[in-house]
């Protein structure tokens, strides 16, 4: 008798191999012959499918599946090898890494590199479906497959598209702010682009930042808002020095070109104190249209008159300016999806005192509002119905810096990149050279870190008894220093430790006073204490503002009854 049971388990087991692999490769197999394809041959056209979409998502493991097992490995083990490379170099210093994919060269190589990773996915997804897919698979599934394979590079090249749409981008835009140009306030020091620490022989940065005017039914441009961030290159910490426009005589340094001109601090129209031509406001438009090329070779005589007249009123040496105007700092705060204020008094959208314009509505008081572009850029420039009107906005200015660098995430910056980056090119003027640019963003990153940025105002608010007409420039040097000292000296972020660490060395003065017998007091607060929302004073200035304007807005909305 014969023992079938043998051959009836052979039976069952070739019926099985038939469903996975077809007839013609089990019978085959059952004579000791082999395939020319045995990974594809009879393959279900779903397993073809679905195996290609995942090696597309990991390089090389279709190709592992398909039999292809050394090129397959080869190419997974060197897209790991190349993730986690590129993972380990951005996680230990992402700030180094971000200033050294900036340059110049780093961007065009990004560029290339990713139309190549683009290319180079797209041919593997390829190669892979046809690895996977049966040698003599249906018309049907080889159409079917190609729209998948089709589908598949396009989804693999969107990433990398994107990827040289940004470094293209952030190269234009680096190219038209930051283009070669001349300029007649070079900084001595440079930061050191290729060094770990770009700033380590510079200790402190003055950045004159300007908010200009200018419009249609304008003549020139007006700085409205001028500040010196002054920043600490070693912690970050920054000192915001706001100065009103309304500030008549700054000076300049003795024996420069300005100083000749203007011996008794900038006045252009003697015998008229009121003629808005003697405000600092003004100098960034008239010096350069009075006295052109008087400061030599430039390509913005008015903004390095500023930084000159500024920076020695000050006693601080100006190293760059950047101006935006008005509506490049709107699309900048829209882009960014606004951002979040404490609101302490009522503030103007619109309005004009002169005519007699009234407000298309107001922000009224209350904590955490958010602000969109365009009620961000009035909350920091409304000064319609404000017995304080400059000074009062001054504040608002420096709270609308300190929310902007405390609530911008990175990821906010990558989704809006592209706004950004046209917003900037179109609205913004500055002296930065190319290659400060890199260790610029590193610096950024140091400020975000520390958190502390603390405001000094030059007003009569902030120093008592300083007069924007007849202003005592000594007493301004000393209170600018001594915040600048403070502000170096503080060891850690809030709240600062019983032992400060040693003081960095700052930059010296332009110019050395002999220092009067009472030194001011520094008008100097942490600004995220000094924006935070105060009910009292909230509540004080609702009440004020109700019997001025009640009858006419509605107290809670701040719109039109």
């Amino acid at each position: 008798m014969v023992d079938t049971t043998e051959s009836s388990d052979g039976s069952e087991r070739g019926r099985h191999r038939r469903r996975l692999l077809g007839a013609d490769s089990a019978a085959a197999t059952e004579h000791g012959a082999t395939t020319a394809d045995p990974a594809g041959a009879g393959r279900r056209p779903a397993v073809v499918l679905l195996l290609t979409a995942v090696g597309s998502l990991v390089p090389g493991l279709g190709l592992i599946v398909a039999g292809r097992r050394r090129v397959g490995w080869t190419v997974l083990v060197l897209t790991v090898a190349a993730a986690v490379a590129l993972g380990v170099w951005i996680g230990r210093d992402p700030v180094m890494a971000a200033s050294a994919l900036v340059s110049a060269g780093a961007l065009r190589a990004i560029t290339v590199g990713a139309i190549a990773v683009a290319v180079l996915w797209s041919v593997l997804v390829v190669v892979t479906h046809r690895a996977l897919r049966p040698a003599d698979s249906p018309v049907w599934l080889r159409s079917v497959g190609a729209g998948v394979v089709g589908v598949l590079c396009l989804l693999v090249a969107t990433p990398t598209a994107l990827v040289a749409g940004y470094a293209q981008t952030t190269e234009s835009t680096i190219e038209t702010i930051f283009a070669p140009g001349r300029s007649a306030t070079v900084p001595t020091g440079a930061p050191r682009p290729a060094a770990r620490d770009p700033w380590a022989d510079i200790p402190r940065v003055n950045i004159l930042l300007l908010g200009g005017d200018a419009g249609p039914d304008r003549t020139g441009v007006r700085t409205d808002s001028m500040a010196v961030a002054s920043i600490d290159t070693k912690t970050g910490r920054t000192v915001l020095i706001s100065v009103p426009r309304s500030i008549e005589k700054v000076e300049f340094q003795p024996g420069t070109p300005l100083a000749n001109v203007y011996p008794d601090g900038y006045v252009t129209v003697q015998g008229n104190p009121d003629s808005g031509e003697n405000l600092l406001n003004s100098v960034y438009r008239n010096v350069p249209a009075k006295y052109p090329e008087i400061l030599g070779a430039t390509d913005n005589e008015g903004a390095d008159a500023l930084k000159l007249g500024i920076g020695y009123s000050l006693g601080l040496s100006i190293d760059y300016y950047v101006l935006i105007q008005p509506a490049g700092f709107q699309q900048l705060v829209t882009a960014l999806g606004g951002y979040t204020a404490d609101i302490n008094q009522p503030v103007a959208v619109g309005g004009n005192t002169d005519t007699g314009e009234l407000p298309s509505r107001w922000l009224m008081p209350g904590p955490a509002q958010h602000l969109n572009g365009y009620l961000g850029t009035w909350f920091a420039r409304g000064r319609y119905g404000s017995d304080r009107s400059d000074y009062d906005r001054v504040r608002r200015q420096q709270c609308a810096v300190q929310a902007l660098a405390a609530q911008t995430s990175p990821a906010r910056v990558l989704l809006a990149y592209n706004d950004l980056a046209k917003t900037a090119a179109d609205a913004t003027l500055t002296d930065i050279p190319r290659g400060t640019f890199a260790p610029l963003v590193q610096l950024a990153r140091k400020v975000k870190q520390a958190n502390r940025i603390t405001g000094v105002n030059i007003d009569s608010f902030g120093i008592p008894g300083f007069s924007p007409v007849r202003p005592d420039w000594d007493s301004v040097r000393q209170v600018v220093a001594a915040a600048v000292r403070r502000s170096t000296a503080v060891a850690t972020p809030r709240p600062a430790t019983t032992t400060p660490a040693k003081p960095a060395p700052t930059r010296a003065p332009t110019v050395t006073r002999t220092p009067t017998a009472t030194p001011p007091a520094t008008p100097q607060e942490d600004l995220a204490t000094g924006c935070a929302y105060d009910p009292a004073a909230a509540s004080a200035a609702l009440a004020q503002w109700e019997v001025r304007y009640g009858s006419r807005f509605d107290a809670t909305t701040g719109l039109p009854r």
